[in-house]
């Protein structure tokens, strides 16, 4: 059996992040949960505590993208996923940093297709009792380094997969650390 959670997820306040490995956008985001009625399971900034709400089965979120346009310094650009679904979500163990380098990998955890090109489908098999950051991301239609390619957007919430034993600190933003 499987859950399946699809949220809404919207970005706004976007600001540029630099750094430390860090060359991407973040801002602020809402997940909204449209379904299952009821409870809430996905909460609002996106983290996901598989164990906490005692679910034991595969988990599929289905992520769709409801901002095409966002404001960059008072001008709107557009916003999507990238072409090849892995490269729009990106895993990290714990309380690591975003970094495309840990795309999912071809029958590990995690699976990532597309239902269409603004819903994102991810698919976690709940087996692991780990603990992840993961990364939604999407392509921003601006070249900030010069190189012709469009920047990457990235939230960072939290899942917790069944069986693990450390509490969930939710974050009070959905931002980038």
């Amino acid at each position: 059996m499987t859950t399946t959670i699809i949220v809404n997820v919207m970005g706004f306040n976007l600001k540029w992040q630099s750094g430390q490995g860090k060359e991407y956008y973040t801002g602020d985001f809402i997940f909204q949960q449209v379904s299952p009625s009821g409870p809430v399971l996905m909460t609002e900034d996106g983290s996901l505590n598989l164990n906490a709400l005692d679910i034991s089965d595969d988990v599929d979120i289905v992520y769709r993208w409801k901002s095409p346009f966002v404001a960059i310094d008072g001008v709107l650009y557009p916003a999507a996923f990238s072409l090849i679904a892995e490269d729009n979500f990106w895993v990290l163990p714990g309380n690591a940093k975003p970094n495309k380098a840990n795309v999912p990998q071809p029958g590990g955890q995690f699976a990532v297709t597309f239902d269409a090109p603004d819903e994102l489908r991810v698919s976690d098999k709940n087996s692991d009792a780990g603990d992840y950051t993961y990364c939604l991301a999407l392509k921003v239609g601006i070249d900030v380094d010069g190189s012709g390619n469009p920047a990457w957007l990235i939230a960072d919430p939290k899942i917790t997969n069944r069986g693990s034993t450390r509490l969930l600190a939710l974050e009070s933003s959905g931002s980038a650390h």
